[in-house]
């Protein structure tokens, strides 16, 4: 019995904002966190969080290569290249926690970290309200990223409404330890309001600052940056869960601020955050 509480803590253990997690498929994974609370807590249905499919690894076509880690000074996130010095994540992943690095990931190696130059965001982002605006950062990069990688394309207004088919791609803790890169399948934008874009797409910690995919007639295309997990009018964050016309998990939309974005790449916009 020790052995496997240690087993179970050691699946757990948290230290310095990093999860130390073995890789563990996430039904072992859950149930080891039920046993550890001492909680009855139900395994993922074959449909995941939410009404998304999750779909193991993402490295089967070029176009999730677009798709890196971003090691911070409190963790990990998600972000995501636009072009060969620029790359997308959340505001939030670089509010009280410094960009490090771009780790490029090559078929779930780690194989070369790129330096943060500089670190864009809009003065308007407010952390810490129950629904994060303007929830998004533009990275740029130290040095570009290696010219055979992919850039996601960014989608317009008119590709973004309510129905079209969504996926997330990132690096969820719940699966690998945010060791590999998840695509979450399956799943729509279910409704749009001001700049939030609700989905039912799965994610969970690690996914904040990768790309809310979008299906277009031109291919899948960036319409959002993942924001937050499913939320309550109270603010209440919601981890698992089905999905209502009250809770859904998050995305900034990115085609409200295409022109600013483009603009700070052309060296027009606004300086560095602190």
């Amino acid at each position: 019995m020790k052995i496997k509480m240690l087993l179970i803590a050691a699946a757990l253990t948290v230290m310095a904002g990093r999860a130390y997690a073995l890789e563990l498929d996430r039904e072992t994974l859950w149930s080891l966190k039920a046993r550890f609370a001492g909680e009855t807590v139900p395994l993922p249905q074959n449909k995941g969080i939410f009404q998304g499919t999750i779909r193991d690894t993402a490295y089967d076509d070029k176009f999730f290569d677009s798709v890196h880690k971003l090691e911070t000074s409190g963790g990990w996130c998600t972000a995501f290249l636009i072009a060969p010095s620029w790359a997308l994540t959340a505001a939030h992943c670089v509010t009280g926690g410094n960009p490090e690095a771009l780790w490029i990931d090559r078929q779930g190696r780690f194989t070369k970290a790129i330096g943060i130059k500089n670190v864009f965001k809009t003065k308007n982002y407010a952390k810490g309200t129950p629904i994060y605006h303007e929830d998004f950062a533009l990275l740029q990069l130290a040095s570009p990223a290696p010219k055979d990688l992919p850039f996601a394309a960014l989608a317009a207004p008119e590709e973004i409404k309510a129905g079209v088919p969504a996926m997330t791609v990132g690096y969820p803790d719940y699966t690998y330890g945010g060791k590999r890169r998840i695509k979450g399948v399956g799943c729509s934008i279910r409704s749009m309001a001001g700049d939030s874009l609700y989905t039912d797409c799965p994610l969970s910690l690690g996914n904040s600052g990768g790309p809310l995919f979008v299906q277009t007639s031109s291919g899948w295309k960036a319409a959002g940056v993942v924001s937050t997990h499913a939320i309550l009018p109270t603010g209440q964050m919601i981890i698992d869960g089905p999905y209502t016309t009250e809770t859904a998990n998050l995305a900034t939309n990115l085609s409200l601020y295409l022109q600013r974005i483009q603009a700070v790449m052309n060296g027009q916009g606004q300086p560095p955050a602190p």
